[in-house]
């Protein structure tokens, strides 16, 4: 939607993610926003994780809620189509994207790992691709030994959605549209090198 981002933490907003570990990402990067005063110290922002829950949950998570951030971790095309073994995380966004229409929140996606996903969640309204991010086991000052790398994308791409930095990426890959059966067609839905997908009368997107 045009003008929508970035946004300015007013009203209810909640940020969910599919995996535990990507939780610390968008923990760390809330804080971090308040700390840098790009958000005020009493925004209302809830960090959720979906790893252990369930489709039928998701009412519950996004109640009272005037936006909705949800990233999207696409490992394989398989996990386009919610009737597929892997399509456990498309059953999330579906009844995302179904149940914020209802409410009338409004709901940013953020596409963490392959972009494709871009394609199949057409219904947010807005989308921002930060390609191969990998979560945090430990949030920094947690760190010990045992801490696993992580990479910035997410944290950048949350900065990005409240207007803490300016994205500057362009798509390495062409997204194809999707047919009815999450299959690849021969269209683009957003060319390669597109920074933004209204250049070319596509659905607007960012790259962080």
């Amino acid at each position: 939607e045009e003008d929508l981002l970035p946004l300015d933490g007013s009203g209810k907003t909640v940020l969910l993610c599919p995996y535990d570990s990507e939780l610390n990402s968008l923990e760390y990067a809330v804080a971090q926003l308040k700390a840098d005063g790009t958000l005020p110290k009493d925004a209302k922002l809830t960090c959720k994780s979906c790893e252990n829950g369930e489709p039928s949950e998701i009412g519950k998570l996004i109640e009272g809620a005037d936006t909705v951030i949800a990233v999207s971790a696409l490992y394989d095309a398989s996990e386009l189509d919610p009737a597929s073994e892997d399509g456990k995380a498309a059953k999330y966004l579906d009844s995302l994207l179904t149940k914020a229409k209802e409410n009338g929140t409004k709901c940013v996606l953020i596409s963490a790992q392959l972009p494709y996903d871009l394609a199949r969640y057409t219904d947010a309204d807005a989308a921002l691709a930060c390609y191969l991010a990998k979560g945090m086991t430990e949030k920094p000052g947690d760190f010990s030994e045992t801490t696993k790398a992580y990479g910035p994308n997410l944290i950048a791409a949350v900065y990005t959605v409240f207007g803490g930095s300016k994205p500057t990426g362009k798509l390495p890959v062409n997204i194809p549209e999707l047919d009815s059966q999450y299959q690849r067609g021969s269209i683009w839905f957003i060319a390669r090198d597109a920074a933004d997908g209204s250049s070319d009368g596509q659905r607007a997107f960012q790259t962080a």
